[in-house]
């Protein structure tokens, strides 16, 4: 059993071992920690994105949800500059849903 802790934007899973199913058709997920930014702008996702993985320790996940369509170009570059693994980017019924691995 887990529990999540909630602050504003951000979702934390108190056991790192459970899962969820994003889409049905592919393996389940694993991510310690999730900021849901769905409904604000750029540059908050990436900023409240760049604050919530800061909170990781190395190889934990980062779970991503949010509709600005500028947040993917916005996460694949930011991910590749500072060295963070991007396990996934796909937008599911207008939410983009990114699984960020920190480095």
């Amino acid at each position: 059993m887990w529990a999540l802790i909630y602050s504003r934007f951000l979702c934390v899973k108190t056991d790192t071992t459970a899962k969820t199913n994003i889409d049905t058709a592919t393996a389940q997920e694993s991510w310690q920690l999730l900021l849901d930014a769905q409904g604000l702008q750029c540059p908050l996702p990436l900023l409240k994105a760049k604050r919530a993985i800061s909170q990781l320790a190395q190889k934990d996940c980062l779970k991503v949800l949010a509709t600005d369509s500028g947040s993917q170009g916005d996460f694949a570059a930011w991910t590749r500059l500072a060295g963070h693994h991007l396990h996934q980017s796909q937008c599911i019924d207008g939410v983009y849903h990114y699984l960020i691995e920190k480095a």
